[in-house]
C-alpha cells in the first residue's frame, strides 16, 4: 500500500523557493534515487499569500505526483510478475503435451 509515511521514506531532501511577487511556492524533492519532483502553487491573492500554507500544498502536490509515479513502478511490476507465471504455466502445459 502506498501510504503517505512510504511515500515520504523515498524523500531524501525537501527544497522550497518562495516568489511572493507570483504569490508562488515551488517545492522540489530530490528522493534517496538521485530523481527529482517539483511542483507549484499560486494563491489566488497577494493578500492571502502564505509561504507556510504554500509549502504544504505544494508537498502535497509533490506526494501525489510521487504515488502516481510508484503506483505505475507497482503495476508495473504486478503485471510482469503476471506475464512470468502465465508462461511459466503455458510452458508446463506444453511439456505435458510432448
Amino acid at each position: 500500500r502506498l501510504t503517505t509515511e512510504y511515500l515520504k521514506s523515498l524523500i531524501h531532501s525537501i527544497s522550497y523557493n518562495h516568489v511572493p511577487e507570483a504569490r508562488t511556492t515551488i517545492c522540489t524533492v530530490m528522493l534517496h534515487i538521485d530523481y527529482a519532483i517539483t511542483e507549484s502553487v499560486v494563491c489566488p491573492s497577494h493578500e492571502q499569500y502564505d509561504a507556510e500554507v504554500g509549502e504544504k500544498h505544494a508537498l502535497s502536490k509533490v506526494l501525489s505526483a510521487l504515488r502516481e509515479r510508484e503506483y505505475y513502478v507497482l503495476r508495473h511490476k504486478l503485471h510482469a510478475e503476471r506475464l512470468s507465471k502465465q508462461g511459466e504455466n503455458d510452458g508446463r502445459r506444453n511439456q505435458e503435451h510432448s
